[in-house]
């Protein structure tokens, strides 16, 4: 059995499903990333994953096509021909959607998702998997580091993701919070729970959802902060805005959400937003004083354009689904 082209090539001596077979009874864990438009992107993101200390039997890396006007097209020429790659094409529909298509083709006790612009430590799918296999029923979430050091947009970005972990998930106490970049459960608990939202057709609040009714099923968030993954985001201003509009709009569809499973809503959002200042604080003492100008100049924009995507999707928005966003 030979791998190409992201590919897995029979001889014509071999006998095909015995060997298929085979492989899905040792397979044990599979990687799912959704990607669109970047190849260069995900094939960096695949060379990490092809490095990783768990033999190559153990895992399968799924590459969801989320429906690339010119179809990923991925050099496997320096992957190891024993690293195991399968890559699915399907229309576009935005990322939560492009992640369940890639559950619901795994055949994989453990599924683990990250992102098509993170780079997975050495040693990630096997310090995942491990924390997944130690407690029923878990979610387990790694911790994410900023790769595009030299950008500012991705700095701040890096900062809020900080602020938000500090606050959904505390030291000593259940985590709540977990970014989809980032994550790993059992593939019959994943199905079970209904998995991402197909109606989070936006790229915002997806992860947010699915961690809601993980928790409400009485299921464990677990943070596994030695499972890291290094994040290459590099945005411009307007993009760094945009974003965040987009998150306010799906924090809407969220809100939404919850209204609709009787839980609370935006209620559960200022505790976190009244903590900023004061964890502002100790980070600002170790920055230079025009930089922590312009910081908090896309602190608050990010506060802006926030909370304008809220108001926006409750004006104009559909009471429980947003729209797929052009890239």
């Amino acid at each position: 059995m030979r791998h190409r082209g992201g590919q897995w090539l029979t001889t014509p001596w071999t006998p095909l499903t015995s060997l298929w077979q085979d492989f899905r009874r040792r397979l044990s864990i599979q990687v799912i990333i959704p990607s669109r438009c970047r190849p260069q992107a995900a094939s960096r993101c695949l060379a990490a994953l092809s490095r990783q200390t768990l033999v190559h039997s153990e895992y399968e890396v799924l590459l969801v096509d989320d429906g690339s006007p010119q179809p990923l097209a991925i050099d496997t020429r320096d992957l190891p021909p024993s690293f195991r790659l399968r890559i699915l094409h399907k229309a576009h529909s935005g990322p939560a959607v492009a992640r369940q298509y890639g559950a619901h083709s795994s055949e994989a006790d453990i599924i683990l998702f990250t992102d098509d612009d993170c780079i997975p430590d050495p040693d990630w799918v096997q310090t995942m998997a491990k924390a997944v296999r130690e407690q029923p029923h878990a979610m387990v979430g790694g911790s994410t580091r900023n790769g595009a050091v030299s950008n500012r947009q991705a700095r701040v970005n890096q900062l809020i993701l900080d602020l938000v972990y500090q606050h959904f998930n505390p030291p000593g106490q259940p985590a709540s919070f977990f970014a989809s970049n980032n994550i790993g459960c059992r593939r019959s608990d994943f199905i079970e729970i209904g998995g991402f939202d197909p109606d989070f057709l936006l790229p915002a609040a997806e992860d947010r959802d699915l961690c809601d009714r993980w928790r409400k099923r009485g299921w464990p968030l677990v943070h596994v902060p030695e499972a890291g993954v290094e994040h290459h985001h590099f945005q411009t201003a307007a993009q760094f805005l945009r974003m965040y509009f987009r998150y306010g709009r799906g924090a809407r569809i969220l809100h939404n959400k919850r209204r609709s499973r009787g839980a609370r809503g935006v209620r559960d959002e200022l505790g976190f937003h009244q903590s900023i200042p004061s964890r502002l604080a100790s980070h600002f003492r170790r920055v230079p004083l025009v930089e922590r100008l312009l910081v908090v100049a896309l602190l608050a924009g990010w506060q802006v354009a926030n909370a304008s995507g809220f108001f926006w999707e409750g004006l104009v928005g559909n009471p429980t689904t947003g729209t797929v966003p052009e890239q």
